[in-house]
């Protein structure tokens, strides 16, 4: 017989009920830390990793993982690393050593890690950690966030090769290799002297190495001038990844043939290509040219067996057939050019055979003046003394010299001069005037006899002068 409560005793139940209820939830969350230290089984545990690494190709790489759970010290716990995609597992299980926070049956933190020796670049992932925790009522797994692997290598050699010849006015490439480097998309500058290169001039090709590395084959074509001899080219490859650029310098060396020839002289300037020298001077021509290699040069023209050693030619005096033009030729293996002088050569400078008749030439003049001089000395003499002169004109007519008195032979002998007029025609007492013929030369003789030795000269000053200056015609 089925007992039938009363409306009293079932709603006293109903409160009863709801008050365990109650009790229940209450008791709930301090009764979880046991059943989790009881073995009771949880889920979906997120281990803590490093989101990133970065690190050179060949070095080692160390992951690590940390995580917070609530269990027992003596749990088993077992961790891993593995890669992402399925790739292998880059380490072994490794213990999952822990500590307590507060007491070693409530809360634990757990930590682990796996080094990567010698990481190259396909070992370049995602990597991610697991750890399993053995209970006696189930197991509790635990995964990390994912640590990501980021590799770079910057190129170990970097050289640029360069043609055996640059030639002026021809097209060049220069070639940059670069090897050893990580990532693939590094980017490839080249420098002619201090300016870019031109767009579309460098063209890159990129290939892989056997150990995952990569190597670039850069090429910079362009026409090389004159003025690109000497000039330094650059090759610089870099990547965002690398802490600096990789470059490799070389410096042009450009042939090209002879661009001027230049010709001076040491004797003098030059004028309008023309040097003028008188004979018997020194000469010296100088050349020079630029190029390369350096030209060799060479003298023509003129006199061609004049001395002359490399761009100098030299002659110790210049002679009159030594006149002429003379060519200065510069050559190298890229082309010749040349250069020319005129050289004249005048008489003007005298030579030592003039200068010996130029010397004669003065001595005579010098005697003709001194003569000359006598000559006028002894004249105004003769018109000083107006009674010697009528004297002397009475003794011409007589034909005798007036006799000496004591008085004067006293003193020291007079000095007598007398005028002779003498001619082939026949004499005339009174001079008649007549026209000289100046081509017949004239003739003057001066007498001085002799004084007596026991005389004093410097006493004839008070005796008179009597001069005879005969012309005689021829």
């Amino acid at each position: 017989m089925r007992r039938t409560l009363a409306p009293a005793q079932t709603a006293d139940m109903r409160e009863r009920s709801w008050i365990a209820l109650v009790l229940c939830l209450g008791c709930a969350p301090f009764s979880m830390p046991g059943a989790r230290e009881t073995g009771r089984p949880t889920t979906n545990l997120k281990g803590s990793q490093r989101a990133q690494i970065r690190a050179a190709v060949g070095s080692s790489v160390t992951l690590s993982c940390s995580f917070i759970y609530f269990g027992h010290i003596k749990d088993t716990r077992l961790g891993k690393f593995y890669a992402q995609n399925g790739r292998p597992t880059m380490s072994n299980d490794d213990i999952v050593k822990c500590r307590p926070h507060a007491s070693k049956r409530v809360r634990l933190h757990c930590s682990f890690s796996s080094t990567i020796t010698n990481i190259r670049p396909e070992n370049e992932t995602v990597y991610y950690c697991e750890v399993f925790i053995s209970r006696s009522i189930g197991t509790t797994k635990v995964k990390g966030t994912g640590t990501t692997v980021t590799l770079y290598s910057e190129a170990s050699s970097i050289r640029i090769r360069r043609p055996l010849q640059l030639a002026s006015g021809s097209e060049s490439v220069l070639t940059c290799k670069a090897s050893g480097f990580y990532p693939r998309n590094v980017l490839a500058q080249w420098f002619h002297g201090d300016a870019p290169a031109p767009p579309g001039s460098v063209k890159d090709v990129v290939a892989a190495a056997s150990d995952g590395t990569f190597s670039l084959l850069s090429s910079y074509a362009f026409r090389a001038r004159a003025h690109d001899h000497g000039v330094r080219c650059r090759c610089l490859v870099s990547h965002p990844t690398w802490a600096r650029g990789r470059s490799a310098n070389v410096t042009l060396d450009v042939g090209y043939g002879p661009g001027f020839v230049n010709v001076t002289s040491d004797p003098g300037p030059v004028t309008q290509g023309s040097l003028l020298l008188p004979a018997g001077s020194p000469l010296s021509f100088s050349c020079s040219a630029d190029g390369n290699p350096r030209p060799e040069t060479r003298w023509l023209g003129g006199n061609v067996t004049a001395r002359h050693v490399g761009g100098t030619l030299q002659l110790a005096a210049v002679r009159e057939e030594d006149g002429g033009t003379y060519w200065c030729v510069a050559k190298n293996l890229y082309g010749e050019k040349n250069a020319s002088i005129t050289l004249l050569v005048s008489q003007s400078q005298t030579s030592p055979g003039s200068l010996r008749l130029l010397a004669l030439c003065v001595l005579g003049a010098v005697l003709m003046i001194f003569v000359f001089s006598l000559v006028c000395l002894l004249t105004k003499r003769m018109n000083r003394s107006p009674a010697h002169a009528q004297t002397l004109s009475d003794s011409r007519s007589e034909g005798a010299l007036p006799p000496l008195s004591e008085s004067q032979g006293a003193s020291p002998d007079p000095i007598y001069s007398v005028l002779e007029l003498s001619s082939k025609r026949a004499r005339q007492r009174e001079p008649v005037p007549h026209t000289v013929d100046e081509s017949q030369p004239i003739y003057a003789e001066v007498k001085f006899p002799l004084a007596p030795r026991n005389r004093n000269i410097m006493e004839a000053t008070e005796s008179t002068i009597y001069s005879t200056v005969i012309f005689r015609n021829a």
